[in-house]
């Protein structure tokens, strides 16, 4: 299952919380002969695109939707929702309190580094996002495994061995063969372990529904019993991070450095440095020192230099990941925290302008009532918001109050727990 708009919380985790049958969201149908489809009573296949189908919602609306969830909560709490890469971000460093001196030292009065503070908080590491291929095309074997017996093969398992020491189970992606790791094309939810180099990773059928079926103008229901109608291979990637460039300092020129009316003064550029960062006290803080040093990547080590210019820089380039963590989660940098993906699910759900699908109507349309309105036939009860709910930047439907109201109580929480002691 893909989506053009790549998400933090999956697609197929959205339509579970959303009591939407796992197979009617992917497109797939199956009817064991001994028992009832619990989706029999759709009546029309969830479509990839808008367009495919006029009056009801798409996968790709969905996608979307939960996308906009996820970046408008981010932005009120101050750090995301599960940890990602953060690129090239700019940070203007301290200045001295007086104008017309600069720190030459590049140190605190502690003596200590020169710190910055990170957009985002909840540090997990600092670095850069990287990929290594680990196995192309590589086969899935489809199994019948729970229920055993009822003719869909809802499993399938890909096997890579020769793996380093240093992957890890929660490295591992999987994604459609040939599209080069895209995130849009990531298979979400995985199950993988790691036994003597040799990795285990299983997923649902119903996620790896071919391309073409799903981009066909006129889409229909994917037979879940045609292993041709699924994904034979998968492309398996090792997703990490790359110390070796965290950061970079910049110092912008002045003309008295370099002599003034000097046709070769550098006067609209910057002198840059490689740096080495640390993570300063709490992690939720996001407070990053700073060094100049260069990374010797045989040994792991960073060593420290000289600055190239005799004061403070002026500008910090960062590259770092940070994001909340579940540790009740097998894998907390992969998976959501639990209680965070229903609040993205709900609110997602509120920003849907079309219907759903029958199937999900009582659980996902009660999220898209707006509860500031009053009045109308169908409406017998009144609605009564607070000022507070009212006053919500993410709008007034159910979902969003509820989304809204969680971001309060998260921030309240937030503010006493790094409150400082007179």
């Amino acid at each position: 299952m893909y989506a053009a708009t790549p998400t933090k919380l999956p697609l197929a985790t959205w339509a579970r919380l959303m009591g939407v049958h796992p197979l009617h969201f992917a497109q797939v149908s199956f009817t064991p002969a001994d028992a009832k489809f619990p989706s029999g009573n759709c009546d029309r296949v969830m479509a990839q695109h808008e367009w495919q189908e006029a009056d009801a919602t798409s996968r790709e609306e969905v996608a979307r939707a939960i996308a906009e969830a996820e970046e408008n909560i981010e932005r009120e709490l101050g750090f995301r929702l599960l940890p990602s890469w953060e690129v090239d971000e700019w940070r203007q460093t301290a200045r001295y309190f007086r104008a017309e001196l600069d720190n030459i030292s590049l140190t605190d009065l502690r003596c200590a580094a020169q710190a910055v503070k990170a957009q985002w908080a909840h540090l997990v590491t600092v670095g850069q996002r990287a990929t290594t291929l680990l196995a192309a095309s590589s086969p899935i074997t489809w199994s019948d495994v729970m229920p055993a017996g009822d003719g869909y093969k809802e499993t399938g398992t890909v096997t890579v061995a020769g793996l380093a020491a240093a992957v890890e189970a929660c490295e591992i992606r999987v994604y459609y063969p040939g599209k080069s790791g895209d995130p849009a094309y990531e298979i979400r939810p995985i199950n993988v372990s790691i036994a003597a180099g040799v990795a285990t990773i299983t997923f649902r059928r119903e996620l790896a529904v071919l391309e073409g079926l799903m981009e066909a103008f006129e889409p229909v229901a994917v037979d879940g019993t045609v292993d041709a109608q699924f994904l034979a291979a998968v492309d398996v990637y090792r997703l990490y991070n790359d110390p070796s460039a965290p950061a970079t300092l910049l110092w912008e020129n002045r003309p008295s450095t370099c002599g003034c009316g000097d046709d070769d003064c550098p006067s609209c550029d910057y002198t840059a440095q490689t740096a080495c960062l640390n993570i300063r006290g709490d992690p939720a803080h996001g407070w990053l020192s700073f060094v100049p040093a260069t990374y010797d990547a045989i040994t792991d080590v960073w060593s420290h230099q000289e600055a190239s210019v005799g004061r403070n820089p002026d500008i910090v380039r960062l590259w770092y990941q940070a994001g909340l963590r579940d540790q009740r989660v097998a894998c907390p940098t992969r998976d959501m925290d639990v209680q965070w993906a229903l609040i993205v699910a709900r609110y997602a759900a509120s920003l849907l302008d079309r219907p759903p699908c029958a199937c999900a109507r009582e659980t996902w349309e009660r999220w898209r009532v707006d509860l500031a309105f009053r009045g109308g036939a169908e409406e017998l009860a009144t609605y009564e918001l607070t000022a507070s709910d009212l006053a919500s930047p993410f709008g007034t439907a159910a979902g969003a109050v509820y989304a809204w109201r969680r971001v309060k109580n998260a921030e309240t929480g937030a503010a006493a727990r790094f409150a400082i002691a007179p």
